[in-house]
């Protein structure tokens, strides 16, 4: 019936409610499964986006599972993750291209912004360590003005998490960890318990590299700063490169005079080299940005038994945003020839918020945050993206297995 109706030149496929803001995708999700099922498969395969939300933001699959309707929660759950995962390869498939126009006239949420302008912005805007009167152990990294957190003291657990399962099993000598964002040194700080022999810190902010100054980690003998961006250490094939350096330890360091910047810099030459163990926190960088980086860690570890994870922020607010990108997340780590294990870990709702004026007031939802530990492994890749993947076998050619 519906698509009888749709036949109609009268009737526009993106027609919302008018009261609820509901999409046809909405009110397919919420019906029973033995119609709306077929008929949630039938709008997508039109063009209706997997993320439309209605008047309330709420996203056709989130109806669906209110409303206990399990096979049109699959296919929405399904689409979503296939559209995910495919969105952020060079090459785009025709239906992705044929997509984008009349996708336009939804009301989407999306990850995919490119956001390298905003993430340059940040790393030269003004931002303050806050200490709340009422609890000053609460530190808080904030961008001025508008009070936006950049790392709260309540991600701690999480942080802490993290560092136990990628440091279990690690050697006690000679140990060699990379982390791109310092933020409040939470995870630095537990690296630390581990006495590695050296421990790469990349921070963009000056305000950031002032506070490890200030809070004693540029005089810890066993850590490197290097100051700027990732982009500029990693953008390269080559693990040797000239970099600006902020560390007491930089050796063979001269001082050049900088034409883009008008400013004489210290530069010296560091090998970036392998490590045991890598982690990757950044702000305003989106999974663009994420999958960029995602592309070097196959270079950057040293053997199968180093571990890789990253801060999964995406769509962290959204339950089923969150698990979409698990998916798709891991099926990019595959295609670079990393495994990825899942773990969870509950954060008390009452204790997080995202802006300083939020502090106190909690979160509306409950579900976990998801942890990712990463290895290298002989995956097989869906998608090739050459140059990157871990070839156990390098006199073999490596080929890419399509769908």
């Amino acid at each position: 019936m519906m698509e009888e109706a749709l036949q109609n030149p009268k009737v526009a496929l993106h027609a919302v409610d008018p009261m609820e803001g509901k999409t046809a995708l909405h009110l397919a999700a919420e019906c029973p499964d033995d119609n709306g099922a077929a008929a949630v498969r039938w709008l997508l395969e039109k063009g209706i986006p997997w993320n439309v939300t209605d008047g309330n933001l709420n996203f056709p699959e989130l109806l669906a599972r209110q409303e206990g309707n399990t096979k049109s929660f699959k296919i929405l759950r399904e689409w979503a993750i296939e559209k995910e995962y495919h969105l952020y390869h060079t090459t785009k498939r025709p239906e992705d291209e044929a997509d984008h126009e009349f996708q336009k006239r939804f009301h989407q949420v999306r990850m995919d912004a490119v956001l390298e302008d905003k993430s340059k912005k940040f790393a030269v805007c003004n931002v303050e360590y806050f200490l709340p009167y009422d609890a000053p152990e609460e530190i808080a990294m904030l961008c001025k003005p508008g009070g936006h957190a950049i790392m709260m003291e309540w991600e701690r657990p999480i942080m802490k998490k993290t560092a136990e399962l990628l440091l279990d099993g690690m050697p006690t000598k000679g140990l060699r960890i990379l982390n791109i964002g310092m933020g409040l040194g939470i995870i630095d700080s537990y690296f630390q318990e581990a006495h590695p022999a050296e421990h790469v810190i990349i921070e963009p902010h000056a305000m950031a590299v002032e506070f490890m100054r200030q809070t004693g980690w540029l005089a810890k003998p066993n850590v490197k700063l290097l100051h700027g961006r990732w982009q500029a250490f990693l953008e390269h094939a080559s693990d040797e490169l000239s970099i600006d350096v902020e560390s007491p330890n930089a050796q063979h360091a001269e001082v050049v005079f900088d034409t883009a910047t008008l400013k004489t810099v210290r530069r010296t030459r560091v090998d970036v080299g392998k490590f045991d163990v890598v982690y990757f926190d950044t702000y305003m960088e989106g999974y663009r940005g994420h999958y960029a980086f995602v592309k070097h860690v196959p270079r950057l570890l040293r053997g199968p038994g180093s571990r890789f994870s990253f801060f999964h922020g995406h769509g962290a607010k959204d339950r089923s945003v969150s698990e979409i990108y698990k998916e798709a997340a891991g099926r990019h780590n595959n295609d670079l020839g990393l495994n990825t294990k899942w773990s969870e870990i509950h954060v008390d709702p009452a204790t997080q918020w995202h802006r300083i004026q939020e502090r106190g007031k909690g979160v509306p939802y409950t579900h976990p945050h998801l942890i990712p530990i990463c290895a290298l492994a002989p995956t097989v890749p869906r998608t090739a993206v050459p140059g990157v993947a871990w070839n156990p076998y390098p006199s073999r050619m490596h080929h890419s297995v399509p769908d």
